[in-house]
C-alpha cells in the first residue's frame, strides 16, 4: 500500500504519467513501424500536432491551457498521417541543452557547444524546431522559425490559421506552403504585443497548418477519400481532396523589461557582462549600488531543536533593500535545518514580511524592498531550528543596498544609453578590491526616466566562487559572472555569457 501523504502523491494520481507513459511509448512503437525513416523527434511532432484540445483543468474544471496538457490528448490514428513533421536532429537539441544548462560544459556532448556554435545552431531554446511555439519572453516584438516537412504523398499547399494570444498580433510569413512530400519549408512567426498587452501575463494561442491534397482524383471519381476529412466523389463528380490539420500551440508573455535577477562575481577582481531585453522605447540607464560587505547579526548563536531565536536589525535612512542568510558552511552542522523568518515593526505593530523556503537545510534567505523610505526600520530575523540536531550554532548575515551608495569596487564599462523595443543589449562591468574572505551584495539597477525597472544583484561569496570556478574551468569563455544560480544546492544553473530570454527577473513597485 501507498500512504497517500506521501509527497508528490497527490501529484502522480492527477497527473496520470504512470499511464501516459507506456501509451505513448506503444502508439511511438506503432508509428515506428508504419513510418520506418520518422526519427524520435519526427514521431513526437505526429503525436503532438494531430492531438485534439477539448480538455478540462482537472483540478478546476477550466478549460486547459498548453501549460496544463501540452499539445494536447493523443490521438494516435491521427498521428500516422500528420500532414506536416516538425523535425530536430541530435544536434539541434544539444544546442538547445547548451542554451538552457548548467556551466559545465561537460554537460553537453560532443560536438561541444563551440563547435556547435561555429556550425551556426543556434542556442536559444525558442529556436529548437519543436512542434510548440513559445516565446518565453516577448520584447514588444519577437521572432521565431520553424521548419516542417511534408509527410502527404504528391503535392499538397497548406495554409496557416492563427488563433492569436490576447493582446498579441501574430503574423505567420509565408502563410501559405505548396510542398511535395518530402519536401521542407521553413517559416517564421512574427509576433508584437498591441495596446490590449497585459504585461508579465502568460497568454496562449495556435497556429494551425491547413493542408489540401493538390493532385486528388479528377471527375472520375476518386479511389480513396482524404483519410483525414475527405471523400471520394461519385462517378462524374469531382472527388473532395483531403484535408489535413495540423495544430501548434503557441504561449508568450509580453514584457517591457528584462533581466538576470542574480549574478555571482567569480573573484575579487575582474570582468564580465550579462545580457538585458528592452521592450520599450525611451531613456535607459544602469546605476550602481554597492556592493556592500556582509554584517553578522548579533543575537543568540545557539538555539535547541525546536527552539528560536531572534536576531536584531536596523536599517538606515537611504536603504532600499534588506536581505538575510544563513548558510549551511555557517553552522555547526551540515544537516542542520534551520529556517528564518523577517519581522518588521511598523506603526499597527510587528509584521511578517517574508519567510524562507525551508528546502531541508540551512540554505535559507528572506529579503524585502523597501524603496528607500523605511517605514519599518527597525527589523528582527526569527531563526527557527527545525532539528534534527539537539542544538544549532549559527552565523547569520544581514545584507543592505542602498538608493545612492557606491563605495567605487564596481562600476559599469558598457551599457546603452536609449531603449528600443525588441531590443537585446549588453551591460559589462568591471570590479576590484574586494576582499576575498568578505560575503558581498550589491545591485545594478535598470532606469528609466521614471525611475528603476528592475535590479540585477550582485553577489560574492568566496565559497560559490570558488566552486563555481572549478565547475567552468574548461568553458574558456572569459566571462566573470555568472546568473541564475541555485545557491541552495551550490548548482549553477544558467549560462554564464548567453543570458537572453530564460532568466529571472525581479521587478520593482512603488
Amino acid at each position: 500500500d501507498i500512504d497517500p501523504d506521501v509527497a508528490g502523491q497527490g501529484f502522480d494520481f492527477f497527473s496520470g504519467t504512470s499511464m501516459a507513459s507506456p501509451h505513448i511509448a506503444g502508439v511511438s512503437a506503432l508509428l515506428k513501424q508504419a513510418h520506418p525513416d520518422w526519427g524520435q523527434a519526427e514521431a513526437k511532432s505526429a503525436m503532438m500536432t494531430t492531438s485534439r484540445q477539448d480538455l478540462l483543468n482537472r483540478l478546476m474544471g477550466d478549460p486547459a491551457t498548453p501549460f496544463d496538457m501540452g499539445s494536447g490528448f493523443v490521438q494516435p490514428t491521427s498521428a500516422f498521417e500528420p500532414g506536416l513533421l516538425y523535425g530536430a536532429s541530435k544536434n539541434d537539441y544539444n544546442a538547445f541543452t547548451c542554451g538552457i544548462t548548467v556551466t559545465d560544459p561537460s554537460y553537453v556532448p560532443e560536438p561541444s557547444c563551440e563547435e556547435l556554435a561555429n556550425q551556426g545552431y543556434s542556442f536559444q531554446e525558442y529556436d529548437l524546431n519543436y512542434p510548440s511555439i513559445g516565446l518565453t519572453n516577448l520584447l514588444g516584438i519577437g521572432k521565431v522559425t520553424r521548419t516542417v516537412t511534408s509527410a502527404v504523398e504528391g503535392k499538397t499547399r497548406f495554409t496557416a490559421f492563427v488563433e492569436a494570444p490576447e493582446g498579441v498580433v501574430v503574423t505567420v510569413i509565408p502563410s501559405t506552403l505548396l510542398l511535395y512530400c518530402g519536401e521542407s519549408a521553413s517559416f517564421e512567426i512574427v509576433m508584437e504585443a498591441n495596446s490590449n498587452a497585459t504585461e508579465s501575463e502568460q497568454v496562449f494561442g495556435a497556429l494551425t497548418w491547413i493542408g489540401t491534397k493538390q493532385d486528388y482524383g479528377g471527375k472520375k471519381g476518386g479511389k480513396k477519400g482524404g483519410k483525414k476529412s475527405g471523400k471520394g466523389g461519385k462517378k462524374g463528380e469531382e472527388a473532395d481532396p483531403e484535408v489535413y490539420s495540423v495544430y501548434s500551440p503557441i504561449a508568450t508573455k509580453y514584457e517591457t523589461f528584462v533581466a538576470p535577477d542574480e549574478l555571482f562575481l567569480l573573484s575579487p577582481n575582474g570582468t564580465g557582462s550579462f545580457e538585458i531585453g528592452i521592450g520599450y522605447s525611451g531613456t535607459y540607464f544602469a546605476k550602481v549600488h554597492g556592493p556592500q560587505p556582509a554584517t553578522p547579526l548579533p543575537g543568540t548563536a545557539t538555539i535547541e531543536a525546536g527552539g528560536e531565536a531572534f536576531l536584531e536589525y536596523i536599517a538606515l535612512p537611504g536603504t532600499m533593500y534588506i536581505r538575510f542568510n544563513l548558510w549551511d558552511e555557517f553552522t555547526s552542522s551540515l544537516d542542520d535545518d534551520l529556517s528564518l523568518i523577517l519581522l518588521g515593526r511598523t506603526s499597527a505593530g510587528f509584521e511578517v514580511f517574508d519567510r524562507s523556503d525551508n528546502v531541508g537545510t540551512s540554505n535559507e534567505m528572506v529579503d524585502y524592498f523597501i524603496g528607500g523610505v523605511p517605514f519599518a526600520t527597525q527589523w528582527f530575523i526569527v531563526v527557527l531550528n527545525l532539528g534534527p540536531n539537539p542544538t544549532s550554532s549559527f552565523t547569520a548575515f544581514g545584507f543592505s543596498v542602498g538608493v545612492d551608495d557606491n563605495p567605487g569596487l564596481l562600476e559599469v564599462t558598457d551599457a546603452p544609453s536609449e531603449a528600443e523595443i525588441g531590443q537585446v543589449a549588453e551591460v559589462s562591468l568591471s570590479w576590484s578590491n574586494l576582499d576575498p574572505e568578505e560575503l558581498y551584495l550589491g545591485a545594478i539597477s535598470h532606469n528609466d526616466d521614471n525611475g528603476i525597472r528592475a535590479l540585477s544583484f550582485i553577489n560574492y561569496r568566496p565559497t560559490l566562487a570558488s566552486l563555481l570556478n572549478n565547475s567552468m574551468s574548461s568553458s574558456g569563455n572569459g566571462n566573470g559572472i555568472v546568473s541564475d544560480v541555485n545557491t541552495d544546492l551550490y548548482d549553477p544553473l544558467g549560462s554564464a555569457s548567453e543570458i537572453v530570454y530564460g532568466f529571472g527577473q525581479r521587478t520593482v513597485s512603488s
